[in-house]
């Protein structure tokens, strides 16, 4: 792979690693990088976090013959696919087919971004309940309990997690003194 990874079209800007940020999580961002293909012609394009390459999918992929002079000989576009996550990585699968031989292509430690959640200030609340006053969540229960933040570019997906000993989130104003599991979704209002 040569070069980064660039933005061809769609909103979006880098952060302080000029690494690619896109403005949503709606996807529809072109982003363009340089591989050598050799002579395969079957190609296919994925991305995502560098241990689940195939997490998403490109909605569309362009394949351009690069300049002269280039290090890599095609220019490959991705059209984004809508998603989340941070440090991702394309994944190119280039087959041969009159050999059926199989390369696989990764743009690591080139990264991209979709845009981190924003979460709106004093918004923290056990579910259903008015926000805490103070910006600190107490919840005096070891049983399941529902809490609720507000904002933009939440995703609709759901995962597990482990929050570990966190002293105070400063996004959030979020403190937790002890380890917890969680369970996280996002839903429309």
């Amino acid at each position: 792979m040569g070069g980064g990874i660039t933005i061809v079209s769609g909103a979006s800007f880098k952060n302080g690693t000029n690494e690619p940020v896109l403005n949503s999580t709606e996807g529809g961002q072109v982003l363009e990088f340089g591989v050598y293909l050799g002579n395969a012609t079957q190609i296919t394009v994925t991305y995502g976090p560098v241990d689940e390459p195939n997490r998403f999918t490109c909605s569309d992929v362009f394949i351009a013959v690069a300049s002269e002079g280039s290090v890599t000989d095609f220019l490959l576009r991705c059209t984004t696919a809508p998603g989340y996550g941070a440090d991702l990585a394309f994944l190119v699968r280039a087959c041969v087919p009159a050999t059926a031989y199989c390369f696989d292509l990764h743009t690591a430690p080139h990264l991209f971004h979709y845009p981190p959640p924003v979460i709106y200030n004093g918004t923290l609340r056990e579910f259903g309940k008015e926000p805490a006053a103070t910006g600190n969540l107490f919840i005096g229960t070891t049983e399941p309990t529902l809490i609720e933040i507000r904002g933009y570019q939440f995703r609709a997906f759901s995962f597990r997690g482990l929050c570990l000993l966190w002293q105070y989130c400063t996004a959030t104003g979020l403190r937790v003194r002890h380890s917890a599991r969680f369970d996280c979704f996002a839903h429309p209002l």
